[in-house]
C-alpha cells in the first residue's frame, strides 16, 4: 500500500521565505606570491556563491560538540551559526561569509553540507564584533 501524500497548507508555503530571512555571499581568498619573501598573501576576495538565502543567528551554547562536521581543526571562538538554503559541499574554513543586508563579515570555522542535499550549516566568527552591536 503506498504512503499517503503529505499535504502542506498554503499558509505554510507562503511563510517559507521567512525561514531564510537574509542573504549571504560566500567568498574565497585570492592569494598572490610576495616577490620579496616568497610567501603567499591574501590580496582580495573572490565571490564563490552570491545572494544565497540564509538564516544567521548568534550561538547561544558555547562548547558545542561538532559531530559529523568536516573540520580543519583550528581552534577559534565561534560566535554565529548559519543555515544556508541549498547544498554547498565545497565551502571551506578558508572562506568567509558576508551578510548582504548588513555587510557583517564572518570568518567560516566549519561547514557541513547535509546528506539529503538540501541545507548547508556553517559555524562562523564575526570579524568585527563592534559591527554587530549597532544592529
Amino acid at each position: 500500500m503506498p504512503y499517503p501524500r503529505a499535504l502542506v497548507p498554503r499558509a505554510v508555503t507562503q511563510r517559507l521565505p521567512a525561514f531564510f530571512p537574509t542573504r549571504v555571499r560566500i567568498e574565497s581568498p585570492v592569494t598572490t606570491k610576495n616577490p620579496a619573501n616568497g610567501e603567499m598573501e591574501v590580496t582580495g576576495w573572490g565571490t564563490v556563491y552570491d545572494d544565497v538565502p540564509a538564516a544567521v543567528s548568534p550561538v547561544i551554547r558555547l562548547g558545542e560538540e561538532w559531530r559529523n562536521w568536516r573540520l580543519e581543526y583550528v581552534y577559534e571562538q565561534v560566535t554565529h551559526r548559519a543555515q544556508l538554503d541549498g547544498y554547498y559541499p565545497d565551502i571551506k574554513a578558508s572562506h568567509r561569509m558576508v551578510d548582504v543586508k548588513t555587510g557583517v563579515v564572518h570568518n567560516i570555522s566549519a561547514a557541513h553540507a547535509s546528506s539529503h542535499l538540501r541545507l548547508t550549516r556553517i559555524m562562523s566568527r564575526v570579524v568585527d564584533p563592534q559591527a554587530v552591536e549597532g544592529l
